[in-house]
């Protein structure tokens, strides 16, 4: 997290930017977006493995 916001600044981001995004973003909001990454993941393996096996179904490939 220090790491990302001092090269924020140092690819030219004002110190201004990084310092509200630093405020808006709290430590907890990573395991949110892990979490959230993870189980649309799963819902995409899901809608995807239905589609595929409707699709081969059809085509006679299964």
């Amino acid at each position: 997290r220090d790491y990302y916001f001092a090269d924020t600044l140092e690819r030219g981001m004002s110190a201004d930017f990084c310092n509200t995004l630093e405020a808006m973003t709290p430590i907890w909001v990573l395991f949110v977006m892990i979490v959230g990454t993870v189980i649309f993941a799963l819902i995409g393996c899901m809608i995807g493995k239905k589609m595929f096996k409707k699709h081969f179904e059809k085509a006679g490939m299964v």
